[in-house]
């Protein structure tokens, strides 16, 4: 089953998760379950290392994705929106998460586009 598939139903969140106690980004239920099923943790941690130079995340609207290559390196990359260019973009040498996905982070939350 994709990764798609499996985080399908989530369209609303009852709870809301920090990395640490100085984490200044939180992530929803679906976000917690895309981390534990694609073991990408590091991907919410990525998206917390751009918070100090990136402050917009806290407040404003943003799309967050992940292109994985056949090869198995991925790019990340955030945007104002789907017609804008990408902000941020930091290349991956490998991955093993399982497939390209799209996620937001809106006024400091990170979560699924179905929760949105």
């Amino acid at each position: 089953m994709s990764l798609i598939q499996q985080l399908k139903h989530f369209t609303g969140t009852e709870n809301h998760y920090r990395l640490s106690e100085s984490s200044r980004l939180i992530y929803t239920d679906g976000i917690k379950a895309m981390a534990e099923i694609a073991q990408a943790y590091w991907l919410i941690q990525l998206m917390e290392s751009y918070v100090p130079s990136q402050l917009r995340l806290l407040d404003d609207f943003c799309l967050w994705d992940i292109q994985v290559n056949p090869d198995m390196t991925a790019v990340v990359s955030c945007r104002e929106d789907t017609d804008k260019s990408p902000y941020i973009q930091q290349e991956i040498p490998f991955t093993d998460f399982p497939e390209s996905y799209s996620w937001y982070v809106v006024a400091g939350t990170i979560l699924l586009k179905s929760e949105y």
